[in-house]
């Protein structure tokens, strides 16, 4: 049964939210009321020092269009506070992302997160099973496959697993072996000491002299 809060969210804004707006914007100072007509764009960046460790703060800043930015901040950022501190940017492109430290210069053992908008970090198991086991299954992507697409991949994994062949040519120029190689009938072509295969009804050549002292 349909009711009042089916038709309306709770950021559906009411008269009284209106009213309220408007007596903030009056009690603005004249400085408040000139910053809020700039058209620049208002950001702050909230760090945290969870380490202990007071150090500078670097961050690298992506725009829409593409462009890149570098801020670096002093240690002296936590004067004020040794665990949270905040910094505003004001600047009059829109921002993608924030990296901190992308360079990785600073001594931070959890870069997981330094990323805004938050970045999904592969942890070292995932990376260790990805080595060793190779890509997880996707079993969405396998219900897609048609009954032809999976028997031409199939066909292609015997191609690929087929063993190579070779072929070894005698002394005239003949294929004698197509197929995989065999040891017995390469021995048998292998030159003699006098540097020629022997062939049926020639005499073997001589063998090669040895000299002793």
């Amino acid at each position: 049964m349909a009711d009042f809060y089916n038709e309306n969210d709770p950021f559906t804004v009411t008269e009284k939210d209106r009213k309220k707006y408007q007596k903030m914007l009056d009690d603005l100072e004249d400085w408040e009321k000139d910053l809020l007509a700039k058209s620049d764009n208002f950001y702050m960046v909230d760090l945290s020092n969870k380490g202990g460790l007071v150090m500078p703060a670097i961050l690298g800043i992506y725009y829409s269009d593409g462009s890149e930015e570098e801020v670096r901040l002093p240690a002296e950022l936590w004067r004020m506070d040794a665990e949270n501190v905040t910094k505003l940017l004001v600047r009059d492109k829109f921002i993608d992302q924030i990296v901190v430290d992308p360079h990785l210069e600073t001594a931070d053992v959890d870069i997981e997160n330094n990323y805004w908008p938050r970045r999904i970090m592969k942890s070292r198991l995932e990376l260790f099973k990805r080595e060793r086991f190779g890509p997880s299954r996707n079993l969405m992507k396998d219900m897609l496959v048609s009954e032809d697409d999976a028997d031409n991949d199939e066909s292609e994994e015997q191609d690929a697993d087929a063993p190579e062949t070779e072929a070894s040519i005698d002394g005239d120029g003949s294929d004698i072996l197509d197929g995989p190689l065999n040891e017995d009938a390469l021995n048998d072509q292998q030159p003699n000491a006098g540097g020629r295969a022997a062939n049926e009804g020639e005499p073997a050549a001589p063998d090669a002299p040895s000299f002793q002292n």
